[in-house]
């Protein structure tokens, strides 16, 4: 049981991780989740 225990809390850990630091990171770069891409920029031809 306690393997199980530790294997969530890592999934848990790795996850809120991912979420925070990856917002985080949206505000370093100053990115626009808005903007168009490269491909929409060229009429969808990618």
């Amino acid at each position: 049981m306690s393997a199980i225990l530790i294997i969530v809390a890592a999934i848990v850990l790795l996850l809120l991780g991912y979420i925070f630091y990856g917002a985080w990171l949206a505000k370093q770069w100053g990115i626009d989740p808005s903007r168009k891409n490269a491909c929409c920029r060229n009429g969808g031809r990618c």
